[in-house]
């Protein structure tokens, strides 16, 4: 174990000589920076990872941008590929390794050169993100498919459309059929054709060609394995009176996936019934076609194979692996017979010569020969900082080079067939969180999982990073010599914790009970989905916290470990708060909710209600309660005397306290999503769900400038003690919104 510990201990410091003076030698911070930026802190999180099929470029796509790698040389000679607004969802190469496809959430396709990084085209698309895109064999088409199945295919040369089909369902009398999608894939041969398939209402599968816009064949099931479980042995039918398309099952189609070379088709199917949740019923059969006869070549069923199923070819089409959450089935198209059955907790990837394939467990990883069924090479981790299952992975074309990106941030290449050898490693793909600026504003704080990193502003290198437990939120105390933090136990239970910010050394700390630690979530138009709920909100230095409670927004004493205070009314319980801030002096609490914003007094527990309403109309509705503007923000200036709110309709409301009409509104094209004063009070900053964000003089209401670097909505901004510096960190698409992994230090204009 020791040899094999120096062994390691050794590698890692050659890599680290030997590359990391060509892989960092150019500034990642100040690549390609927007304008008005001064530092990009962190890469990003990974969205993407492609590596080229002649195997010499990595493509790295985060929320940052693209960055291109050339592996030969083991350098990133090409700039960071960042976008002007939001950040990609897909990437591909093409077939030649000349071009690297990206889809914006922008709903743009950009191509780019693959050597350089400078943009060919860009042009806008009639609806994304796209879900995927691949090249045809000779790199000249691009096809691109959305979320609901519609497909569009692309000239790379000059973005011409050249065909889009857009797979609507049959009119169907219920209502309920409205989520059945139906399948499609396709197709570019190299003679230029282009073949749809599609899953039909009736269960077949109708291939057409693109040009004449004609049915070719129909792909009908002719079933020939006894131990399929034909349609009669589903649970008996109970009439359902709401169902007024009968009472029979009907196969289908859920998707449809052609091997490389064309020549294959894998369908998988449901039988299905309308019902109150959408559709019950059972897995139908798994199907491969010869494309060009429309022969069933197998039909596929059984233990192994009886849930969700993904598709996944080798490069050359011959070989398709079948995968479900019982495991993975290797299927030999020519001899039309099973020839490998793994584990579901096994990864498997496809080289593209379709000679090997790539098998990553729990113990490392091996390379089987598809030829000879067998394994040819394999070792165990030996770099025992990463992790042992990576999130991704991809074999290259020749199966010479493992690419791989776990859950630390690390994208790393290695040698197949030699265990000790890393060829390329770069890190610093993460997930940044909260931000705080330190008192004398010479280093910024982020959270990184269970991580705090802490951040050099001049320079914007990484300087100490500890690991601690129940982190959520956190503070940095007046000396800059502690942290302070919050974070959930347990679903009802939250611990604050004051840590030295050297070292994480635990100093002190409590735990509060009764803690409602539930989400809220709003979803638009755009995509972006953004948190409601405010776990907890400190003073600038610590010295108290307010948190969410069973019983209300409780205050707490932080160096007395005491409660102070609760707060809540009807109002606020039937509006489901989750929208709060802390005055710096601890003195007032303030509540968002869905009607109006609440001042309360922190010490006598007294409140006021300050209304959003300005307009005539909606005193009205306010006068009769029907007047709702949802804030998703709040924040209060450091001293005490202004407020400022924002939310659903695009404004921000300014009071001076205690008024109870906003005295300034101003104005964004977005939904609002997050505010913050500066230190001395006399700028508001202002981010919105598209990623942009305002400075306004608070004084006259003016807008003195508009940054816009971030791809999806500000979820956190943060000014530098002297007010010369905007930290700011925005969120994610997809599922709870995840923060996206940069830090950008904005340059704040002198007043």
């Amino acid at each position: 174990m020791k040899t094999k510990l120096f062994s390691t201990i050794l590698v890692l410091l050659i890599l680290f000589v030997i590359y990391s003076p060509n892989i960092f030698s150019q500034d990642y911070t100040q690549l390609n920076l927007p304008e008005g930026a001064k530092a990009r802190l962190g890469k990003g999180t990974i969205r993407d990872i492609q590596l080229s099929p002649d195997g010499n470029r990595l493509a790295i796509s985060s929320t940052a941008g693209v960055w291109l790698y050339d592996v030969s040389t083991n350098t990133r000679n090409t700039p960071l590929i960042r976008f002007d607004t939001q950040y990609t969802s897909q990437i591909a190469f093409s077939p030649d390794s000349e071009t690297l496809a990206t889809s914006g959430y922008d709903k743009t396709i950009r191509f780019w050169n693959a050597n350089t990084g400078e943009q060919r085209l860009k042009f806008d698309t009639p609806d994304g993100p796209f879900r995927s895109m691949k090249f045809s064999p000779d790199s000249k088409t691009l096809i691109s498919q959305n979320w609901m199945g519609v497909v569009w295919i692309w000239n790379v040369t000059n973005g011409e459309q050249l065909a889009t089909f857009n797979p609507n369902l049959p009119k169907l009398s219920h209502r309920k059929y409205r989520n059945w999608r139906r399948a499609i894939d396709t197709y570019v041969y190299k003679t230029g054709d282009t073949v749809f398939a599609v899953g039909k209402k009736d269960g077949t599968i109708g291939l057409r060609n693109v040009k004449t816009n004609k049915e070719i064949r129909t792909l009908t099931t002719v079933v020939t394995d006894s131990t399929l479980l034909p349609i009669q042995s589903l649970r008996p039918y109970t009439p359902d009176p709401d169902v007024k398309d009968g009472d029979q099952y009907i196969k289908w189609v859920n998707s449809l996936s052609f091997a490389p070379d064309g020549n294959t088709l894998v369908s998988t199917s449901d039988y299905r019934r309308a019902r109150l949740n959408g559709w019950d019923g059972q897995g139908g059969p798994i199907e491969i076609w010869d494309v060009n006869t429309g022969e069933q070549l197998a039909m596929l069923q059984g233990p192994m194979l009886q849930g969700r199923i993904k598709v996944t070819f080798s490069g050359d089409g011959k070989t398709v692996a079948l995968f479900d959450d019982r495991g993975y089935v290797l299927w030999d198209i020519p001899s039309r017979r099973k020839i490998a059955e793994f584990p579901k907790d096994v990864k498997i990837r496809f080289s593209g010569d379709g000679k090997t394939f790539a098998i990553i467990d729990d113990n490392g990883y091996k390379i089987w020969d598809i030829a000879t069924n067998s394994v040819i090479a394999s070792h165990s981790q030996i770099i025992e900082w990463l992790d042992k299952y990576p999130r991704r992975f991809i074999l290259s074309y020749n199966g010479s080079t493992l690419t791989t990106y776990d859950g630390n941030g690390v994208v790393a290449l290695r040698e197949t067939r030699n265990a000790q050898k890393l060829r390329f490693i770069t890190t610093g793909y993460k997930t940044l969180a909260t931000i705080a600026f330190s008192h004398d504003g010479k280093f910024l704080a982020s959270r990184e999982g269970r991580n705090i990193q802490l951040w050099d502003v001049n320079n914007g290198r990484k300087k100490e990073k500890f690991t601690a437990n129940y982190i959520d939120n956190f503070v940095l105390g007046i000396d800059d010599k502690t942290i302070i933090t919050e974070g959930g136990i347990s679903k009802n239970e939250s611990k604050i914790q004051v840590l030295n910010v050297s070292t994480g050394e635990h100093i002190d700390g409590f735990a509060i009970n009764n803690v409602d630690r539930k989400h809220s979530y709003t979803a638009f138009d755009d995509g972006t989905i953004i948190s409601l709920h405010t776990k907890s909100v400190f003073t600038p230095n610590g010295e108290r916290v307010a948190i969410q409670t069973n019983e209300g927004i409780e205050i707490w004493d932080v160096q007395n470990k005491k409660q102070v205070n609760t707060f809540n009314d009807n109002n606020v319980k039937n509006s489901r708060v989750s929208i709060y801030a802390l005055a710096p002096d601890g003195k007032t609490l303030v509540v968002g909710t869905d009607r109006d914003v609440k001042l309360w007094d922190t010490q006598t527990g007294k409140h006021i209600t300050l209304k959003t309403s300005t307009n005539w109309g909606n005193k009205i509705l306010d006068t009769v309660g029907l007047h709702k503007n949802r804030i998703y923000t709040l924040a209060i200036s450091p001293d005490g005397k202004s407020l400022a709110a924002g939310g659903k309709d695009k404004t921000v409301y300014l009071w001076k306290i205690p008024e109870i009409r906003p005295n300034t509104i101003l104005k964004h094209d977005h939904v609002v999503s997050k505010l913050t004063f500066s230190l001395d009070g006399k700028i508001l900053a202002s981010g919105d769900t598209s990623g942009k964000i305002y400075l306004w003089e608070l004084k006259t209401g003016q807008l003195i400038t508009t940054y816009n670097g971030h791809g999806t909505f500000i979820s956190r901004l943060t000014f530098a003690p002297d007010g010369k510096t905007l930290a700011s960190v925005c969120g994610g698409y997809g599922h709870l919104g995840y923060n996206a992994g940069t830090i950008m230090l904005w340059d704040v204009p002198s007043n």
